[in-house]
Protein backbone atom coordinates (compact mmCIF):
# COMPACT_ATOMS: atom_id res chain seq x y z
CA UNK A 1 0.00 0.00 0.00
CA UNK A 2 1.01 3.60 -0.50
CA UNK A 3 -0.25 6.84 1.06
CA UNK A 4 -1.14 4.96 4.26
CA UNK A 5 -2.52 7.02 7.12
CA UNK A 6 -4.69 6.79 10.20
CA UNK A 7 -7.40 9.45 10.29
CA UNK A 8 -8.77 10.49 13.70
CA UNK A 9 -11.22 13.32 12.90
CA UNK A 10 -14.32 11.50 11.61
CA UNK A 11 -17.38 11.80 13.91
CA UNK A 12 -18.62 8.25 13.23
CA UNK A 13 -15.27 6.47 12.94
CA UNK A 14 -12.87 8.17 15.39
CA UNK A 15 -9.99 6.06 14.05
CA UNK A 16 -9.93 5.17 10.35
CA UNK A 17 -7.11 3.35 8.48
CA UNK A 18 -6.67 4.25 4.82
CA UNK A 19 -4.26 3.56 1.98
CA UNK A 20 -4.02 3.12 -1.79
CA UNK A 21 -3.26 -0.25 -3.37
CA UNK A 22 0.18 -0.28 -5.01
CA UNK A 23 -0.53 -3.41 -7.09
CA UNK A 24 -3.25 -5.91 -7.93
CA UNK A 25 -3.66 -8.87 -5.60
CA UNK A 26 -6.32 -11.57 -5.37
CA UNK A 27 -6.91 -10.90 -1.69
CA UNK A 28 -5.52 -8.75 1.14
CA UNK A 29 -6.09 -8.93 4.89
CA UNK A 30 -5.19 -6.04 7.17
CA UNK A 31 -4.25 -6.76 10.77
CA UNK A 32 -3.55 -4.55 13.76
CA UNK A 33 -0.97 -5.71 16.31
CA UNK A 34 -1.03 -4.02 19.69
CA UNK A 35 0.06 -4.33 23.31
CA UNK A 36 -0.33 -2.17 26.39
CA UNK A 37 2.08 -1.05 29.07
CA UNK A 38 0.84 -1.74 32.62
CA UNK A 39 2.10 -0.58 36.00
CA UNK A 40 0.90 -1.37 39.48
CA UNK A 41 1.47 -3.56 42.53
CA UNK A 42 5.23 -3.13 42.22
CA UNK A 43 5.47 -4.49 38.67
CA UNK A 44 5.55 -2.91 35.24
CA UNK A 45 5.79 -4.19 31.71
CA UNK A 46 4.20 -4.76 28.33
CA UNK A 47 1.25 -7.09 27.91
CA UNK A 48 1.40 -9.92 25.42
CA UNK A 49 1.01 -8.72 21.83
CA UNK A 50 -2.45 -9.21 20.42
CA UNK A 51 -3.57 -9.27 16.78
CA UNK A 52 -6.99 -8.43 15.39
CA UNK A 53 -8.14 -8.52 11.79
CA UNK A 54 -9.40 -5.11 10.66
CA UNK A 55 -10.49 -5.95 7.13
CA UNK A 56 -10.27 -8.32 4.20
CA UNK A 57 -10.47 -7.11 0.59
CA UNK A 58 -11.16 -9.50 -2.28
CA UNK A 59 -9.99 -8.46 -4.91
CA UNK A 60 -7.41 -5.77 -4.09
CA UNK A 61 -6.99 -3.52 -7.13
CA UNK A 62 -4.12 -1.15 -7.92
CA UNK A 63 -4.70 2.61 -7.47
CA UNK A 64 -7.95 2.08 -5.52
CA UNK A 65 -8.11 3.71 -2.07
CA UNK A 66 -9.20 1.32 0.68
CA UNK A 67 -10.47 2.28 4.13
CA UNK A 68 -11.32 0.32 7.24
CA UNK A 69 -12.54 1.41 10.64
CA UNK A 70 -10.24 0.76 13.60
CA UNK A 71 -12.56 2.36 16.17
CA UNK A 72 -16.20 3.22 15.56
CA UNK A 73 -18.80 4.71 17.86
CA UNK A 74 -22.54 4.84 18.36
CA UNK A 75 -23.89 8.25 19.37
CA UNK A 76 -27.30 9.29 20.73
CA UNK A 77 -29.19 12.13 19.05
CA UNK A 78 -27.99 14.49 21.84
CA UNK A 79 -24.37 13.74 20.90
CA UNK A 80 -23.60 11.44 23.83
CA UNK A 81 -21.36 8.50 22.93
CA UNK A 82 -23.10 5.22 23.77
CA UNK A 83 -20.51 2.65 22.65
CA UNK A 84 -17.01 2.37 21.20
CA UNK A 85 -16.09 -0.67 19.10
Amino acid sequence: MKDVFIYTKSPDAPVLFSGTAAKNLDRVKIFLDYSAYFTGFGVAGWSQRRRIELASFDPFEKDIRYETTVVSRTVKTDGTTVALR
